[in-house]
């Protein structure tokens, strides 16, 4: 494997908007020429049909829409037998609230079932906000 040569140091977070085909381009191009973070590494895209490329590298990828939707966006974030899930209450393209789960203890219940057990509890006891 040719070693490359590292440039510069990127030392806050690196933020891909979209991943068409120049983002396609530029990522390797990053990984090979600067020294950074990979957990400070996002890149945000409506859509994660190429997700399966990101994911091999380690990097993460952010749904994002620029439509006026109403939705609500669950996350998930896991490390060691913890987890934290985070829903975000999306009214008319604006985050209106949101709730947050720390979950201290999880094992290695499966993320299905996480997400699952905290969209009931979110159903039988909150109400998202609507304006």
């Amino acid at each position: 494997m040719s070693k490359w040569p590292v440039h510069a140091r990127i030392t806050g977070p690196v933020v891909m908007i979209g991943f068409g085909s120049i983002g396609k381009g530029t990522l390797p191009l990053i990984e090979r020429h600067f020294s950074y973070d990979k957990n400070r590494f996002v890149v945000i895209d409506p859509e994660d049909k190429d997700r399966a490329m990101l994911d091999k590298r380690g990097e993460t990828q952010r749904m994002a829409s620029t439509g006026l939707e109403d939705q609500d966006a669950w996350g998930i974030h896991r490390e060691g037998g913890r987890a934290f899930l985070v829903v975000a209450f999306v009214r008319e393209g604006l985050v209106r609230g949101r709730r947050e789960f720390a979950l201290p203890d999880v094992g290695d219940v499966p993320d299905e079932s996480l997400l699952g057990d905290a969209l009931r509890l979110l159903r039988d006891h909150a109400r998202p906000p609507m304006q």
